[in-house]
């Protein structure tokens, strides 16, 4: 495990990086060089925010993710159901695309927040093989 020191325009972080990240990490963590952390925050009252890397890559690196949703076979029940969590999970924290796939045809379909636990919801909806992440250049 190692203790990791980020920084930006507006202040710094310490990152708590475990292992397996940090050996994925390899030579992303160098001074100055700009990096993307994925993880969690660890809140604690009585000590400082630390975030726990689950993940840490150049900036440059990164390819873009879009949830595609295959509705092609879906009932009237299923996409009632699709309408409402889509509604349900956008808002200020959108962090990727959407599009649904009828057939051969693919149509965005905006943002929305996904996490793990939000994919199972669009994935008990569908079928699990129904909604997938796919990376896009």
């Amino acid at each position: 495990m190692a203790f990791v020191t980020i920084e930006d325009l507006y202040g710094s972080a310490e990152v708590l990086v475990f292992e397996n990240a940090y050996l994925n990490a390899g030579k992303s963590l160098v001074e100055e060089n700009i990096v993307s952390v994925d993880g969690r925050l660890s809140i604690r009252e009585d000590d400082t925010t630390t975030i726990i890397a689950n993940e840490i890559k150049d900036f440059g690196e990164q390819k873009q993710k879009i949830f595609t949703l295959d509705i092609t076979d879906a009932s009237e029940e299923q996409k009632e159901k699709l309408r409402g969590a889509l509604r349900y999970f956008s808002g200020d924290k959108n962090n990727m695309n959407v599009r649904i796939k009828i057939g051969q045809d693919l149509k965005p379909c905006g943002q929305i927040y996904l996490t793990d636990q939000i994919m199972t919801v669009f994935q008990d909806i569908l079928g699990a093989e129904k909604g997938t992440i796919e990376e896009i250049s």
